[in-house]
């Protein structure tokens, strides 16, 4: 098999949706529970991987496309939750190293690949925070634990997946990095919506009505994430944009 200089890794299809509508599609492979596209991005072989949510579900997917795809670089991209008042929705942060929120490990990213990305970010006008992310295994969602959380591993921002996809580039000897973009800032709470998830990250609309019937205040926070979700998309796909170019 030809061998792909890059592969994006993200949890949700709404992280990578814009990615994925500029993806010229060669094939596409279901390994239950992710989704891997390979294509061509801006004329450039392109990997896109949606891996669904969780630990496990991206430590598969990462194993399963550097098995059987070997490409030369792996990124993960998507949404993080801000855990200091100085950033905002749509912000990138780099991770200089990413720390598994239970075991109290943790793993660095490839320095010349933390580079490239600060540099290309400045070189873009991105807004970009190089620092600590730390992996959870649930959503947070109150700022006073995501601050807890944030000032117990020195971490400027969490999520739920970066963890497993560096050990896994790791236990294959690949260089990685991962680059996240701010959902939720410090004062951002999100709604507790784990139930309207399925396992491959995808809204299941008949779950969501269902929620919101029985947590009508849910709905009010919609718009804002919708709109912070938004941001944070944006900034994603213009990162992809310039490593691609």
């Amino acid at each position: 098999m030809n061998l792909i200089p890059i592969a994006i890794f993200a949890a949700l299809n709404d992280e990578v949706r814009f990615i994925r509508a500029k993806l010229t599609v060669d094939e596409q492979i279901h390994v239950k529970p992710s989704l891997i596209t390979r294509g061509q991005y801006q004329n450039t072989p392109l990997l896109l991987i949606r891996s669904g949510v969780g630990r496990s579900a991206m430590y598969r997917a990462v194993d399963y496309c550097l098995s059987n795809f070997r490409p030369t670089v792996c990124i993960n991209v998507g949404y993080a939750g801000g855990t200091t008042p100085y950033t905002n929705a749509g912000d990138l942060i780099i991770a200089s190293r990413v720390i598994d929120g239970i075991k109290k490990t943790s793993l660095q990213a490839d320095v010349g690949l933390a580079e490239r990305a600060e540099k290309l970010c400045i070189q873009r006008g991105l807004k970009a925070v190089t620092g600590n992310i730390v992996t959870v295994d649930r959503l947070v969602s109150s700022p006073h634990e995501k601050a807890f959380i944030g000032t117990e591993h020195d971490a400027i921002a969490l999520d739920m997946e970066s963890f497993a996809f560096m050990e896994c580039c790791a236990a294959h000897s690949r260089p990685c990095i991962a680059v996240r973009a701010v959902l939720d800032p410090l004062d951002v709470v999100l709604p507790q919506m784990e139930d309207v998830i399925d396992e491959s990250g995808n809204l299941v609309i008949g779950q969501m009505a269902d929620h919101l019937i029985h947590h009508p205040k849910d709905a009010l926070s919609i718009h804002k994430i919708e709109y912070c979700a938004l941001k944070a998309r944006e900034a994603i796909t213009a990162f992809v944009d310039a490593w691609t170019s």
